[in-house]
């Protein structure tokens, strides 16, 4: 059985395939969507009304995403509007936002590298890699999310996105939230200074919400030159960029001028993740393996306020990670570690600038579920700890060929036991 595809074609067809990927899941989301919207007596007129604004939103700055929408939802055989529903849900619709994700840039002589821990609702996640125009687009995301968490492109252009603090300033109507933002910003730049000049565009169509009811957002973009760090509001945003060292972000703003948008202090949780990567990334003085930061993402100091994350204390919890590594001599050699998985239970894959296939388990959700299986069975525990390392060694030797995945697919197997 071959477990590859391409997404290499129209925006339907592409929309199609993924579709009959993700029915299952698909059909989930939709019907516990369903009924949170019956326990809050939330009104299908509410629900439609918001779902038709965001589809005119959508319209007005890519046909392209709602033509694979419809494919999706023809694919998936479940409503169309239900998937516009998914990305446009009311406010309070979910009772609290996550205090989600820990990340970093790192811009060093020879390589530039983005990192992103990701802490949110366990809904099951896919990684998936589309082309057009020439171009290779690596995306991670929940199943069900138009917009996505993670994003690398072969220009090459590494972005990931966090929650930001709590802020009067971010708007209740139907906008395009953090996701959908960093979708749109990785899928039309190239350079660091196309994507601002890509948010001013947003900020002039009054299109920039939040990440979520009263939560600003956070941007991080690497190239072969830089990075930078955005945040926002929507109604303003601030820039720092980063031309040397490391800056490391959580979920509060730490720009003075963002910094001011501010309605209430960080939370603890958020000041001791970043704490947290700050001391073990001084540690290494400035100069880390990529085995260091995947070790990084597995560590459990101060839970529940921990770098890797469980759903006990909170309902959020670590669901995937990425490290994108720009080789700024050689930028065809740069890559994209792709952990698809709680971190504890799941194991980081390469892939290259010219990687143009899908893997099915990863796109599909089933590698998540076999990583979830586990964690639901052992927790948080450190039980896979050195096959994990072993594992990683011999992928961090060999970043090419297809074996390596059906291997990941073994390994995981052979663990939930």
């Amino acid at each position: 059985m071959n477990k590859f595809i391409e997404l290499n074609g129209e925006n339907y067809a592409n929309g199609l395939a993924m579709g009959r990927c993700w029915k299952r899941h698909l059909e989930h989301r939709i019907s516990t969507m369903r009924e949170i919207q019956k326990d809050k007596s939330i009104s299908d007129g509410v629900m439609t009304a918001r779902a038709s604004d965001f589809e005119k939103l959508l319209g007005k700055i890519s046909v392209e995403w709602l033509d694979e929408t419809k494919g999706i939802a023809d694919g998936a055989k479940v409503e169309y509007e239900s998937i516009l529903m998914l990305n446009c849900l009311p406010p309070d619709f979910h009772a609290k936002k996550a205090e989600n994700c820990t990340s970093f840039i790192s811009i060093g002589k020879d390589k530039n590298s983005l990192f992103k821990i990701r802490d949110e609702r366990n809904n099951v996640q896919c990684f998936r890699i589309v082309s057009k125009l020439g171009k290779n687009f690596q995306f991670g995301h929940d199943i069900g999310n138009l917009g996505v968490a993670h994003f690398f492109s072969s220009s090459p252009l590494a972005g990931a996105n966090n929650t930001g603090s709590k802020t009067e300033l971010v708007t209740d109507e139907p906008t395009l939230n953090d996701c959908l933002i960093l979708r749109y910003l990785g899928e039309n730049s190239n350079t660091l200074d196309e994507v601002l000049i890509n948010l001013e565009k947003l900020f002039a169509g009054k299109m920039v919400g939040g990440a979520g009811k009263n939560r600003g957002s956070i941007f991080l973009f690497v190239d072969k030159e830089a990075g930078i760090v955005i945040e926002c509001t929507s109604e303003d945003y601030s820039v720092q960029r980063v031309t040397k060292g490391t800056v490391i972000a959580s979920n509060n703003f730490i720009t003075p001028k963002a910094v001011a948008w501010e309605s209430a202090p960080p939370s603890e949780n958020s000041l001791t993740r970043r704490k947290r990567l700050t001391e073990l990334m001084s540690k290494k003085n400035g100069v880390f393996g990529v085995e260091d930061v995947f070790a990084f993402s597995r560590d459990r100091e101060n839970v529940p306020d921990s770098l890797c994350n469980d759903d006990l204390v909170h309902f959020w919890m670590t669901v995937s990670a990425q490290l994108q590594v720009i080789d700024r001599e050689e930028p065809g050699k740069s890559l994209n570690y792709v952990c698809c998985g709680n971190t504890r239970h799941s194991v980081y894959l390469p892939f290259g600038m010219k990687a143009d296939k899908n893997f099915i388990p990863l796109l599909d959700g089933s590698f998540y579920e076999k990583t979830d299986s586990a964690y639901r069975k052992f927790l948080c525990s450190d039980r896979m700890g050195n096959a994990q390392e072993a594992f990683e060694r011999v992928m961090i030797e060999n970043t090419e060929g297809t074996e390596l995945f059906n291997r990941a697919c073994d390994f995981l197997l052979s663990q939930n036991k």
